[in-house]
């Protein structure tokens, strides 16, 4: 399983250039990797909330019910810090 992780970060590495490759060398996965290069590309905390969203409204519920709680917990909490930044608003828990 470890050897996934290495082989994911390595094929990010070895695609992207090099002043990607300084944005992203302090990562530890790559999933924080892949986390910051999108963050990089999103212009606006409007587009990253469109994107939420989205995400939110397309849910597809698959596996156990612990990680559809956990995962649907995850964007809920995403959403907010971003509505927060955008709007000034918050959703109720």
């Amino acid at each position: 399983m470890k050897s996934d992780y290495y082989s994911a970060q390595l094929m990010l590495l070895t695609h992207i250039d090099a002043s990607h490759s300084d944005i992203v060398s302090s990562c530890d996965s790559a999933a924080s990797m892949w986390k910051k290069l999108c963050a990089l590309y999103e212009k606006s905390s409007d587009q990253r909330l469109d994107r939420l969203l989205e995400n939110f409204f397309n849910f597809r519920a698959e596996g156990d019910i612990a990680r559809i709680v956990s995962s649907l917990q995850k964007l809920f909490s995403e959403i907010n810090i971003d509505l927060e930044k955008v709007c000034k608003i918050t959703l109720p828990d």
